[in-house]
């Protein structure tokens, strides 16, 4: 573009204005002035299109300077853990897709078309090669998101895994000027250093993908969050990722449980979720409008041709190789005589037991083969170790492999395959954590991986593994370690030890500490102690958890009015759980419209079960309009047990179709309630072959009603032999009644004699007995 103005001014200071001046001079040949007034017009363009090159110029490399930022010293940042791509700042328009996370897709099988719109970031300069990243296809909250993060403060995009939330989200910073500095820390701890240079930071962001990495002791807490936000959230944007389990992780869990080990992390987790201004959801599964934004691109990729072909998988779940990436693990169900399989599964099964950081190689190299059958781990093939973690490192279909290399040797299972495990899928998803990674996870922690391996560890039934890590960090002064160490040991009946370490934690400043430590006195008969403990964390430190603690004491002591001062002193602080409960003492008081507001806070602040509670009060108050417009809502927040409850109402309403609709929805989700519903409504109508379906369904996941009735299905069809399996299993899982079915069963086909005592499958004992 500069040459072309310097050819333009050249050939206009050259030619066109000698001749203008030579013109007004009446210096010109006769012969030219019939056309010399073409001159005076074409140097008023000339000029007009010098001053816009100019201008687009000057503003091209003002977007393509580095920005300054005041705190960097660039070398610093990087040694806190920040990512800096070449080693420069990166910017919103500088960053590349892959610096932020998003998974790069999957090979085309056809030719890809290349178009201008397939960017590797948000600047100007496309992929080397451009069939790398798809076509961004919009997504229905782009509007909500964009709007979110031009106002700034806390946004956190959630779903499920390879969902399309970083995409999304990465999308959105294009509303930002190119400019933006963007912090991309790798490490939790780094962010108490961007905290402590705050001033610094107003009009940047900071990019948290899989925020619950960062929720670790020494990473992100409620504190740093406000710091970085500023007075009034003037400070700087946090656009965070979140996989809907790991959110469900945070806000699902009950903190007043008494598995409390856990609570230190859950509530630093809760802490940082309430601070969040804008949550945006991104579903896995593409909605009506989003399809037909897909097909008008699906002429441009071939890749998305191929995702809205296979809908039996997520559309970006699809894109970024999920399901291929899980074949690659499972090794078409040979996963334990393949070593490179077993590579992946020692790095997942480093990630189920609490260590999110990348792994050694010579780690990965002294557990991989624990996870081969016994009678393969000697091969002399299974031990090339190298030519398999080759093979494991390879990409899936010219997208991500299932295990990411992280630099220096270090190793790292995907999110993906994770999830898949928690969900119940894959090669390890039946299996405990082996013992084998205990020790060697144990030995690679600092003080912000140990305690999340000391309370996988307790999950999972390993108390010593959980008091070995929970040692090792708390010799280290690791506050939440003493907490988890205290408690494992008074579970474990160690009253004097686990005192003393739970007495050190709050020394050391852990407010959990405290109110571990209320809750002992409390239960050991100590309680005028433990209420001074409650009471000063209540007051003096304004911590809801204790504020619910009071006023649980106060509603077992039925003194209402302070029982309602606590729930509204903790709900007013924003803590979910307390506004939840506060909306329920205000509908026991006739409060409905106060009620619907905390309901509602309480749903916003992500507690699923508070919608679903105000859709009841609706339809308790006769509003059965409002009833099912909120019932509906629920559902989409993610509560399942609204399901059932709407599917209830639209029977009691007689509109049939909506409740078979709604009933089909959750039981096609796997709800078992949904699926005994839809069976018992498919039964009442009639509809005894669908029904026969779904209560198989049911019976296969467990339920012991579904087995009894299948039982009865099959008894009346004449198929004795598989009535009376499901007849004995349904008593095996305490429904009784079963065997009273099968005694009826079996006598209507055998003479009395031949039958025998109804109660022996259950009893397992013989008449003569």
């Amino acid at each position: 573009m500069r040459r072309l103005a310097i050819g333009i001014t050249a050939v206009t200071s050259l030619v066109i204005l000698p001749v203008v001046t030579n013109l007004a001079s009446e210096t010109v040949p006769s012969s030219w002035k019939p056309y010399m007034w073409v001159a005076w017009p074409m140097a008023v363009v000339l000029v007009v299109i010098i001053a816009s090159l100019e201008a687009r110029r000057r503003q091209t490399a003002s977007e393509s300077a580095t920005p300054t930022v005041q705190l960097q010293n660039l070398s610093e940042l990087a040694a806190k853990g920040y990512r800096l791509p070449n080693g420069v700042m990166p910017t919103v328009k500088s960053a590349l897709y892959v610096d932020l996370g998003v998974k790069e897709s999957i090979e085309a099988v056809e030719d890809t078309v290349t178009f201008e719109g397939t960017r590797s970031h948000l600047g100007s300069t496309l992929l080397e090669r451009s069939e790398e990243i798809v076509p961004y296809v919009k997504r229905d909250v782009d509007d909500e998101l964009r709007v979110a993060v031009q106002r700034g403060g806390f946004v956190l995009v959630f779903g499920p895994s390879a969902a399309g939330k970083s995409r999304t989200a990465f999308q959105s910073l294009a509303e930002l000027p190119a400019d933006t500095p963007l912090f991309i820390p790798e490490i939790p701890e780094g962010l108490s250093y961007l905290a402590e240079n705050r001033d610094a930071l107003e009009d940047s962001v900071l990019w948290l993908d899989d925020l619950d990495r960062f929720i670790v002791p020494g990473g992100l807490n409620a504190a740093i969050v406000d710091r970085l936000l500023g007075a009034n959230g003037q400070g700087m944007l946090i656009l965070a990722t979140i996989r809907g389990e790991a959110l469900s992780a945070f806000e699902g869990a009950d903190t007043l449980s008494t598995d409390r080990e856990a609570r230190s992390l859950i509530r630093i987790g809760i802490d940082v979720l309430s601070q969040v201004n804008h949550r945006i959801e991104v579903r896995s599964t593409l909605s009506a409008e989003e399809t037909r934004s897909a097909q008008a691109l699906s002429s441009e990729d071939t890749r998305i041709r191929q995702a809205l072909r296979h809908r039996e998988f997520g559309f970006g779940e699809y894109l970024a190789a999920g399901p291929q990436m899980l074949n690659r693990w499972t090794a078409a169900g040979d996963s334990a005589i393949n070593p490179g399989s077993a590579i992946i599964s020692a790095a997942v099964d480093c990630r189920r037991a609490g260590f999110n950081k990348p792994i050694p190689r010579e780690v990965l190299r002294s557990l991989y083969r624990e996870y081969l059958e016994p009678n393969v781990r000697d091969y002399e093939e299974a031990k090339n170790f190298e030519k398999h973690l080759q093979w494991a490192l390879s990409r899936v279909a010219r997208a991500s492999s299932c295990l990411l290399p992280k630099g220096d040797g270090l190793y790292l299972a995907t999110d993906y395959l994770l999830d898949r495990t928690l969900a119940g899928v894959g090669p390890l998803s039946d299996l405990p954590i082996s013992e084998a990674v205990w020790s060697p996870l144990i030995a690679l922690s600092d003080t912000a991986t140990l305690f999340p391996i000391g309370a996988s560890a307790y999950l999972s039934g390993c108390s010593d593994v959980a008091i070995q890590a929970f040692q090792s960090g708390a010799q280290k002064n690791e506050k939440y370690c003493m907490n988890g160490l205290g408690i494992v040991l008074l579970q474990q009946g160690d009253n004097i030890q686990g005192v003393e370490w739970l007495k050190q934690a709050e020394a050391a400043g852990l407010t959990e500490a405290t109110m571990n430590l209320a809750f002992y006195e409390w239960n050991d008969g100590s309680q005028e102690s433990a209420l001074r403990r409650y009471e000063d964390l209540a007051t003096n430190k304004q911590y809801s958890p204790a504020m619910m603690a009071l006023a649980v004491i106060a509603r077992k002591s039925n003194e209402e009015s302070v029982e309602e001062h606590w729930f509204r002193l903790a709900a007013e602080s924003g803590y979910p759980p307390a506004m939840h409960a506060l909306a329920q003492i205000l509908v026991d008081q006739g409060e409905n419209d106060e009620a619907k507001r905390w309901y509602l806070r309480a749903g916003a602040a992500g507690h699923l079960g508070s919608v679903t509670s105000l859709a009841k009060n609706y339809e308790d108050q006769g509003d059965i309009v409002n009833a099912i417009q909120t019932y509906r809502q629920a559902i989409s927040s993610g509560d399942m047990y609204a399901i059932s409850l709407l599917g209830q109402l639209l029977e009691r309403q007689r509109h049939f179709d909506d409740a078979e609709e709604v009933y089909r929805r959750g039981a096609l989700a796997g709800y078992l309630p949904s699926m005994l519903d839809l069976a018992l409504l498919l039964s009442d109508q009639g509809l005894m072959e669908q029904a026969e379906l779904w209560w198989r369904r049911a019976a296969e996941e467990g339920a012991p009603a579904a087995m009894n009735a299948l039982g009865n299905i099959l008894g009346n069809r004449g198929d004795i032999k598989e009535a009376e399996a499901w007849f004995i299993k349904a008593s095996q899982n305490g429904y009784h009644e079963a065997l009273i079915n099968r005694d009826k069963l079996l006598r209507s086909h055998k003479a009395d004699s031949d039958v025998e005592p109804w109660y022996k499958p259950y009893f397992g004992i013989t008449e003569e007995q």
